[in-house]
């Protein structure tokens, strides 16, 4: 077989996704070689039916059609079925035409201190980066598709077909713009493989777990446990996920078993007291805590960081399972169920008659400001909430089960309420004996509060971290 017969069966092969990485390799050392893109430019010179052919053939790459099998498949023999040949020299000439850069896949460093020679100059597939905590780095190619690395963090610029970074540990965030079907961006982790065709999103990845949030467009993202596409505003996390500590500020996991402490786990002292009935089921192998409603619930006094946490960013999670939605009643002491929040103007999770879920806080005026979301919430299965204040953004952000559901915005100077010592923190309650008791009736388990307002990435990591099967 001649140089020629060669390169049409790798570039076939490579339309048909049959190539081995041997053959991969082979087939980009071949195509460096300006001799070997110059042949394909003649040939698309000489013959502008092929190129139009071509064209067409590429459009139907993005596209599904009952005639692209036919189109993309290799020929055994060049020699005997030199359509697919042509087909494969067409593709190649139309993506030269059109400037796609399809095999070198230029990439431009920018912005990091460790690579002031590289800035603004291309990189060489194999390139390892390493980002420092708190610097960033961004990732250019010639097609306008950006990946912005946030330390710490460390990446290999792939090699091979397409566009492609090994993410070892750390956290990117990419645009990438519509690449061919064959050729798609790839992002390759310990734990997972995420592969793009054009999109917006943001992943992080350690050595046990990736994390992907989709903000635009759909992602595949893969691993040992399957493949699914992710469509934008979902999340995934593939791998043991790990919940973030940065800002923890309590933790009840709420597995003890038996007694009545309810321990916080973030070794911040804020252990809870057992009140009222409230009392440990098991489900399946796991503790949680149960509630029957009436004045069943934990209280947990505010001190430390737990005082004045509502004057800043600060977000609550925790898993519920309701025995039954609140009733609603009239005079007010059934109007909510409250998952997890402060007693007296009760700021945090509460949940409607309808199932919606309410993130509430307040004014100094004790004005009520917050976000509620459309009727999700059912008995007898289990949800992961998420409220979040975000005061610089002065937005209020609700999330179930890892995915954002919406979120309000509030004014500006609108300073937070100010609580009194003995306005203690309650989970399952609002206020015991009070008008607004607003009990819940159901199981709660793994209560978090952290002081500032969490990302999408780390509301899908807690959300994945310790979560309970049905």
């Amino acid at each position: 077989m001649n140089p020629s017969e060669e390169l049409d069966l790798l570039v076939a092969g490579w339309l048909a996704n049959t190539l081995t990485d041997a053959d991969r390799r082979r087939l980009v050392d071949r195509l460096a070689d300006p001799a070997a893109a110059q042949r394909w430019r003649a040939l698309a010179d000489l013959e502008g039916a092929l190129a139009e052919q071509g064209a067409a053939a590429a459009m139907a790459a993005t596209k599904p059609s009952s005639a692209r099998p036919a189109r993309r498949r290799p020929p055994q023999r060049a020699r005997t079925q030199p359509w697919a040949g042509l087909v494969a020299r067409g593709l190649i000439a139309a993506a030269l035409i059109a400037g796609v850069g399809w095999f070198a896949w230029p990439v431009t460093a920018v912005d990091h201190r460790d690579l002031p020679t590289t800035a603004g100059k291309r990189l060489e597939a194999g390139t390892a980066l390493t980002v420092a905590t708190d610097e960033t780095i961004v990732l250019r190619w010639d097609d306008g598709t950006a990946v912005e690395l946030v330390g710490p963090a460390s990446t290999t610029v792939g090699d091979g077909l397409g566009k492609s970074l090994h993410l070892d540990r750390g956290q990117l965030a990419a645009e990438v713009r519509p690449q061919p079907a064959a050729l798609p961006f790839v992002v390759r982790t310990p734990a997972a493989t995420a592969t793009v065709v054009g999109t917006r999103f943001v992943l992080r990845s350690d050595s046990a777990a990736t994390s992907l949030v989709v903000e635009e467009g759909r992602v595949r993202l893969s691993s040992a446990d399957g493949a699914h596409d992710v469509a934008a505003g979902d999340s995934a996390v593939a791998g043991r996920a790990r919940a973030p500590r940065a800002g923890l500020v309590a933790w009840w996991p709420l597995d003890e078993r038996t007694g009545s402490l309810a321990r916080d786990a973030s070794g911040n002292g804020h252990h809870g007291d057992l009140r009222s009935g409230a009392g440990w089921a098991t489900d399946g192998s796991r503790p949680v805590l149960r509630l029957g409603g009436g004045d069943a619930h934990v209280s947990i006094p505010a001190t430390g960081a737990l005082a004045g946490i509502q004057a800043g960013s600060y977000t609550i999670t925790a898993r519920v399972r309701l025995a039954a939605l609140p009733r609603g009643s009239i005079d007010e002491s059934e109007e909510y169920a409250v998952v997890a929040g402060r007693q007296g103007w009760t700021l945090g999770l509460h949940i409607e008659p309808d199932g919606a879920i309410l993130m509430q806080h307040f004014d100094r005026a004790e004005q009520p400001l917050g976000f509620v979301t459309p009727a999700v919430v059912r008995p007898g299965r289990w949800f992961h909430l998420t409220g979040i204040v975000d005061r610089p953004a002065r937005t209020t952000r609700v999330a179930i089960d890892g995915r954002i559901i919406g979120q309000d915005s509030w004014p500006e100077n609108r300073e937070a309420r100010v609580y009194t010592p003995d306005e203690p923190w309650h989970l399952g309650i609002g206020s015991p004996d009070g008008l607004s008791r607003w009990s819940l009736q159901g199981d709660l388990a793994d209560v978090r509060v952290y002081d500032r307002a969490l990302a999408a990435l780390d509301i899908a990591e807690v959300a994945a971290d310790g979560q309970i099967t049905e």
